[in-house]
């Protein structure tokens, strides 16, 4: 509604100003001009007249220009012609009449074509306010329209919104429903695994009872062998300590040697050769002692580290073939 209203305004100015550029001039008043002799008509004779005629030639002629088509408001001009004037003064006096006239002439050729446009013009103005009023009619109808199709395109557009909240809502439902057959089906193939691992659980089951039982007397076994180690690790360790209280006090002796040494450096050489002589043998001793002690813990080490590591491995062994089993009465045995 506000177009139409603006298109109304745009053509009311148009013709207002179209109305204004139309107004014509009002048309000048019109003259009529006579050419009389000096005298008047009436005072002279018919031979004088007939004598001024022939000098100024048509002295009796009234010539009169008419501008405009109305008879009305004409104004005359009287032009005396005396006898004694030049010729030349008379043929000035015809140019201006002449130029006057063709002035008029052109002035009324000018105005008949405003005439003539001023009509025009109006078909013209009449035709345009039609189409305008046409254009008018037809922007309200299509105004019209335009509104109905946007209320019919924000009615789509609704209905477009709730179909695509339906579809998204049957999406979700379809997504949950493939969720659903999908866990089913890792279920499935979940539950049948179980059931062919289960069919070979019991002869798995007997084979690790077996085993286990051997296990168990190899690791009784490794449990007597490793008491006989550490008995003997003990008697070692013995007698490591007895040796390491011999040298302590074989070193403690060489100590009171030497400090005696020092004070009978001169008078003691034979003792400083039995010194020397058991000091070597002491030395002797202590090495061989010392590897016969790094043997025996090597060997005491390795031993027990390679028990260590059976018996774990067996161990693991053990719990494993028990859990594939799920039998706990296999676990109870083997802890009694």
């Amino acid at each position: 509604m506000e177009a139409t209203a603006a298109v109304a305004a745009a053509a009311n100015a148009a013709a207002a100003a179209r109305g204004a550029s139309l107004q014509l001039p009002p048309p000048p008043s019109r003259k009529e001009w006579r050419a009389v002799s000096e005298h008047h008509h009436s005072s002279r004779n018919p031979e004088d007249e007939e004598l001024d005629n022939s000098k100024v030639g048509q002295s009796d002629e009234r010539t009169i220009y008419e501008q405009g088509r109305e008879p009305l408001d004409v104004d005359f001009c009287s032009i005396t012609v005396d006898g004694t004037i030049d010729n030349d003064i008379l043929q000035q006096q015809i140019h201006g009449v002449v130029r006057q006239r063709q002035e008029l002439q052109q002035m009324e050729i000018e105005l008949k074509a405003q005439m003539i446009a001023r009509t025009e013009i109006m078909e013209i103005r009449n035709t345009y306010d039609a189409q305008l009023k046409e254009h008018v009619n037809n922007a309200s109808k299509l105004q019209e329209q335009l509104c109905e199709r946007e209320r019919t395109i924000h009615e789509l557009e609704r209905k477009m919104e709730e179909k695509e909240r339906e579809l998204h809502t049957i999406k979700l439902d379809n997504e949950a429903a493939w969720a659903k057959q999908d866990l089913l089906r890792e279920q499935n193939k979940e539950l049948a695994t179980f059931r062919r691992e289960r069919d070979h659980s019991e002869a798995e089951r007997a084979q690790h009872m077996k085993q286990i039982h051997d296990l168990q007397e190899h690791i009784q076994e490794k449990d007597r062998q490793l008491i006989d180690l550490q008995e003997q690790h003990r008697v070692a360790q013995e007698t490591l300590m007895y040796k390491d209280e011999q040298l302590r006090e074989a070193q403690a002796w060489i100590n009171r040697v030497r400090e005696m040494d020092v004070f009978q450096s001169t008078t003691n050489q034979t003792l400083q050769a039995e010194l020397r002589e058991r000091t070597e043998q002491y030395n002797q001793l202590w090495m061989g002692f010392q590897r016969q002690i790094d043997i025996d813990e090597m060997h005491l080490y390795y031993l027990i580290y390679t028990f260590l590591v059976w018996f774990w491995c067996i161990c693991i062994m053990a719990f494993a073939g028990i859990a594939e089993t799920e039998d706990c009465h296999s676990f109870n045995i083997l802890y009694l």
